[in-house]
């Protein structure tokens, strides 16, 4: 019953601790962390009304998955962007988002339809969130920074761990729906909210360590 009510009430809910925080914040935060902040308040919304149109009007309401896994990448490109190349001079990051937008759409009219779940472009956006980060974190490792002082260094943190462990779930994700009982599925999704959890928590401690 806790992890019933943990899933699908605690772990959804705990996006308002990094909200909250980045608002308390928010004159202090950098513009990287101010997309980071707006892409939990995109996430909110659309969580929102993917769970209002699955549970009280019994809607299919996988096309909002495809619409935020399309927003979300995007706007995590963008926050990479904004950490890793300061100045704007690598086209590489606009090149990315325009790649991974003709992904999302190519995905969803010819692999797998907006009424499936998007496996693939999740499986896609795993992979360059999970590159970014651990390009961050070498960057990091050539200077000498304290990084437990660095805000971007708790919200790459959270990325890196939701995404790396979120990784497989992505890949098998229609498989896992209808092949394996409702007990182990409900363990798989469990996990995944235990990092949705930790990731938002990163979040908030970025937020809170920021200074102008």
């Amino acid at each position: 019953m806790f992890w019933k009510s943990f899933n699908s009430v605690i772990a959804p809910l705990c996006i308002l601790i990094p909200i909250i925080a980045g608002l308390i914040k928010f004159r202090s935060l950098p513009f990287n962390l101010k997309l980071i902040w707006y892409y939990l308040l995109v996430t909110a919304l659309i969580n929102t009304i993917a769970t209002i149109i699955g549970r009280v009007y019994h809607i299919n309401n996988l096309p909002l998955v495809h619409l935020f896994t399309l927003a979300e990448g995007l706007m995590l490109i963008s926050f990479y962007k904004h950490t890793l190349d300061p100045d704007n001079q690598n086209r590489l990051y606009v090149l990315l988002q325009v790649a991974f937008l003709a992904i999302c759409i190519l995905n969803a009219l010819f692999f797998q339809s907006i009424y499936l779940y998007s496996s693939y472009t999740r499986y896609a956006e795993s992979i360059i969130c999970i590159l970014f980060a651990l390009n961050y974190f070498a960057k990091i490792a050539t200077l000498d920074l304290k990084p437990l002082k660095l805000p971007n260094f708790y919200l790459n943190t959270g990325i890196f761990l939701y995404f790396s462990g979120s990784f497989i779930l992505f890949i098998f994700s229609n498989m896992i729906t209808y092949k394996v009982s409702l007990s182990n599925f409900l363990i798989i999704w469990n996990i995944h909210a235990c990092l949705v959890v930790f990731m938002y928590l990163l979040f908030s401690i970025g937020f809170i360590i920021c200074k102008k």
